[in-house]
């Protein structure tokens, strides 16, 4: 049985594909410059008879500019944005407070896990200091009785949860009623918070606590003195 194969003298198309390149381009160069001149024919007459046509804004047409426009601008401007913005970091949770370190430094008891706690805002004596011992026994006197929520404003370099520490029993603001005592120092270098000033002009004018001294050192500065600054 004879078999019959395609070739290029069979179709003219498969003839065309089989053709170089170059006379392929010959071929179609007339095609290209047909269609050119039409083009050119119908805006002559077009400017001819004065036919405008009105641009029109469509939406479908436009909306791949648009997107990348938006992916650009938030590229370059958001960043720029989340640079200059003041971060801002808060969450609570309630733990059981298992041991005082120091007077503004605890130990809490959250979900199975151990997490420190330092009271912010405030600042109590460092151990070797006058009423260290005062500010750790007043803390563990007011957390041991019950449970403590704890309003976290920031985690400090050293992974401690930085907040203020409220009993949960009496409703009381641990860091606030040390200041009250005078058994802390207002950190006014790192808070806004003036009302903190104000308790401890009180505990001044009441010399009760460290303002019994005459002169009380800052822990802050007694803990540069320390490191040899």
């Amino acid at each position: 049985m004879n078999q019959r194969f395609l070739n290029s003298h069979d179709t003219p198309a498969l003839g065309f594909l089989k053709q170089p390149i170059f006379y392929r381009f010959l071929l179609v160069l007339p095609l290209f410059f047909k269609i050119r001149h039409n083009r050119l024919d119908l805006n002559q007459k077009n400017r001819y008879l004065k036919v405008y046509k009105p641009k029109t804004f469509s939406m479908f047409k436009h909306i791949n500019k648009i997107k990348y426009s938006l992916i650009w601008s938030l590229f370059f401007f958001f960043p720029a944005y989340a640079a200059s913005a003041e971060p801002h970091f808060s969450y609570s949770f309630t733990g059981t407070v298992m041991e005082v370190l120091e007077g503004d430094l605890l130990v809490l008891l959250h979900k199975g896990k151990f997490a420190q706690v330092r009271l912010s805002d405030v600042d109590c004596p460092e151990e070797g200091q006058p009423f260290s011992k005062e500010s750790k026994q007043f803390s563990a006197m007011l957390v041991f009785s019950g449970p403590v929520t704890v309003h976290v404003k920031e985690l400090n370099t050293k992974g401690q949860a930085v907040g203020e520490v409220v009993l949960m029993d009496k409703g009381l603001n641990l860091n606030r009623e040390l200041v009250k005592a005078g058994l802390a120092w207002w950190r006014w270098k790192k808070t806004d918070d003036t009302s903190y000033g104000d308790l401890e002009k009180a505990a001044r004018k009441k010399k009760i606590g460290l303002w019994t001294l005459e002169n009380p050192i800052p822990p802050w500065e007694f803990r540069l003195k320390k490191d040899g600054h």
